[in-house]
């Protein structure tokens, strides 16, 4: 398989900050996955926590001309 979307411009809606961290959308496309400690690995993209119910958070990738896509895997925590 290939990753089509590594290294490629992500964004999301809002940015979460956390432990003086930024968890930005780029975390979501650098290859890497090691979610067992997000704290201290950085590895996650998180929007801002809000008890908005209507609150419509996104996260995009752009991942260049348009392709078939068969499959799509998502990495989550693992702690």
């Amino acid at each position: 398989t290939v990753n089509f979307a590594l290294h490629k411009y992500a964004v999301q809606s809002t940015t979460l900050e956390y432990n003086n961290f930024n968890w930005t959308a780029d975390k979501a496309v650098d290859g890497n996955y090691d979610g067992s400690n997000p704290d201290n690995s950085r590895t996650c993209s998180s929007t801002m926590v809000t008890f908005n119910v209507w609150a419509n958070h996104t996260w995009e990738v752009d991942i260049g001309p348009p392709i078939i896509v068969k499959t799509i895997t998502v990495y989550g925590r693992t702690d």
